[in-house]
């Protein structure tokens, strides 16, 4: 089972066909047998992830205030919990 999100993306042929073949170069495999299960458009769903994307932020704004969010890593949810980590662990670094 193969999950993606993307901007921009509707219910429709050409949508399927485009996420199909960005996920065959993604995965780098034929995407032509999989099946289809479902398209749930959500609009405002993910913040805009304009290149280049920069996933070294510093979680740290000023002395004990921390910065997590989809926003500072990748526009989902793995990059959410990616962000809420590394600002745990400064927050645990700095001892506060």
């Amino acid at each position: 089972l193969v999950s993606s999100s993307a901007l921009g993306v509707h219910d429709s042929v050409q949508s399927e066909t485009a996420v199909r073949k960005h996920l065959s170069s993604l995965y780098k495999t034929s995407t032509t047998n999989w099946q289809h299960v479902a398209t749930y458009p959500i609009p405002d769903a993910l913040p805009a992830m304009t290149p280049p994307h920069s996933m070294a932020q510093n979680p740290r704004l000023d002395t004990g205030v921390y910065l997590a969010g989809d926003y500072r890593q990748v526009s989902s949810i793995n990059g959410a919990f990616h962000s809420g980590r590394k600002a745990a662990e400064a927050l645990l670094t700095d001892d506060l």
